[in-house]
């Protein structure tokens, strides 16, 4: 289950772009004394073929998120402020980006493995064309943090009302009446309330969560 509103809304609007997602995922250190050890708000995986399809509704994905042609891998942390990557996934001795994509399982090898993490812990992504795979950082938060657009370049950045947006056209489809009652409790209230909520009453609304 999410820690918070904020994580809730991105693992949903991760969801409903065809992402398979782990929230709160625990990276262990090899021994209690070590270094490593961290967590992920989400891990998620989306396969280049998803789509969701039903002739009476029009389940559009964004386009500014998927990566259409690649099997995309991504290690989200989730802000309720500036958007930021964690200091101990930008750690290169502490490992925490090789147990990822171990535990994400499409390299084989530790040279493979060192190969991407290498380039996740430069620039915030690894894209593989030739493997049709991509791994990277997302961010989700209320700013843009242009320091951290200046020290991961290809991190991603993906601000709440954009998040809001993709979501409240999701729910004016009308499907609304079929599977409603089975989701988490805060996206049902938050499919009720964004219809008729400005994108700072729903800040206000996730934050109430967090403090």
């Amino acid at each position: 289950m999410a820690a918070n509103r904020f994580e809730t809304l991105a693992t949903w609007y991760l969801r409903f772009n065809g992402y398979f997602t782990t929230p709160d995922f625990t990276v262990h250190p090899d021994f209690r004394k070590q270094l490593g050890g961290t967590d992920a708000d989400v891990l998620a995986v989306r396969f280049p073929h998803s789509e969701e399809y039903q002739r009476r509704f029009d389940f559009r994905r964004d386009p500014s998120l998927i990566r259409p042609d690649r099997t995309d891998f991504l290690i989200c942390e989730v802000k309720p402020g500036l958007c930021d990557v964690n200091a101990p996934w930008r750690d290169r001795a502490r490992h925490n980006v090789e147990y990822a994509i171990r535990w994400m399982g499409f390299a084989p090898d530790e040279k493979s493995i060192k190969t991407v993490s290498d380039e996740i812990y430069e620039k915030g992504e690894c894209d593989l064309p030739e493997q049709r795979l991509c791994i990277r950082f997302l961010c989700f938060g209320s700013e843009r943090n242009p320091a951290l657009r200046s020290q991961l370049s290809r991190a991603q950045q993906v601000l709440y009302p954009h998040v809001f947006n993709f979501l409240r056209e999701r729910f004016s489809l009308g499907s609304y009446n079929i599977t409603r009652e089975n989701w988490d409790p805060d996206i049902i209230d938050f499919a009720a309330r964004c219809g008729r909520s400005c994108d700072q009453e729903l800040m206000n609304w996730a934050t109430a969560m967090t403090q």
